[in-house]
């Protein structure tokens, strides 16, 4: 049966993938320390949060280890602009963009296939951190494991947990685009954290500045629909609007990269 070029492509990248040993250890890695920072985060919420484990409430424990999504989402950005990177470096962009008529395609295909890989291991890491996490939680909190598990799969819980890993996914795929449109590991990396640094620093702006700035970056959106932005806070969108701007800075960092990749001469 005749596939597209663009599900061959697809499907080239994702044979890539699987040959290589740098995502899979990146992958782990992105695992181990998504629960290791879980229990460090847990455990230094009395020097944080200035509240004795066996005092505080045990939701309050649990959202604590969900920033190990966060250390997560830094090592899957890593992943991403390495997966395109590498090709610039070695120069086996311009033979994977041979096989095709258009270099969009090449774009699409590897996005995809970083989309899967980051989806699947965001999962993972959450699962990973949420383990470690109920059992400090019971350990620590002088709480029941059964008490522990209910907060940890209550629907506020599970809507920031799953809301944080939209964080890896939609920052891998906006690292992956920098490298596309800049050529370089190092121009992706630094394109995804930039804004993750953009989006902590928007808040110390002048309130009138932090209210227009916030909004728009990407950051702020998976806060709204993780739950993890307040009602009235600058962070704050709605979920339909916040859905709008991650999909925003989805396409437009793909048409950037399309843009600058069609460009190129090499």
């Amino acid at each position: 049966m005749s596939t597209t070029p663009q599900a061959r492509a697809a499907s080239a990248e994702w044979a890539k993938l699987q040959s290589l040993r740098a995502p899979r250890m990146l992958g782990g890695t992105a695992v181990v320390l998504a629960a290791v920072s879980a229990a460090a985060f847990i455990l230094s919420f009395p020097v944080t949060q200035g509240t004795a484990l066996d005092r505080a409430p045990l939701t309050d424990v649990l959202t604590a280890s969900v920033l190990g999504v966060d250390v997560a989402a830094i090592v899957l950005v890593v992943f991403a602009a390495w997966f395109v990177g590498i090709e610039f470096r070695t120069g086996a962009i311009t033979e994977a963009l041979l096989r095709l008529p258009r270099r969009s395609a090449v774009i699409t295909a590897k996005a995809l296939v970083i989309a899967a890989v980051t989806v699947l291991t965001a999962v993972i890491a959450a699962l990973a951190l949420t383990v470690v996490a109920v059992a400090l939680a019971a350990t620590l909190t002088g709480t029941s494991w059964s008490e522990a598990l209910t907060a940890a799969v209550s629907p506020e819980h599970l809507r920031l947990l799953l809301g944080s890993a939209l964080m890896p996914v939609v920052f891998a795929l906006l690292a992956a685009f920098a490298a596309f449109a800049f050529g370089s590991m190092a121009a992706g990396v630094l394109g995804a954290l930039g804004l993750i640094v953009a989006s902590m620093l928007a808040g110390w702006l002048p309130a009138g500045a932090a209210a227009v700035v916030a909004p728009v970056l990407p950051l702020a959106a998976v806060h709204t629909i993780s739950g993890a932005a307040e009602a009235g806070s600058t962070e704050f969108l709605g979920i339909v609007p916040a859905v709008i701007v991650l999909a925003a800075w989805v396409v437009l960092g793909w048409v950037l990269a399309a843009w600058r990749l069609r460009r190129r001469d090499f």
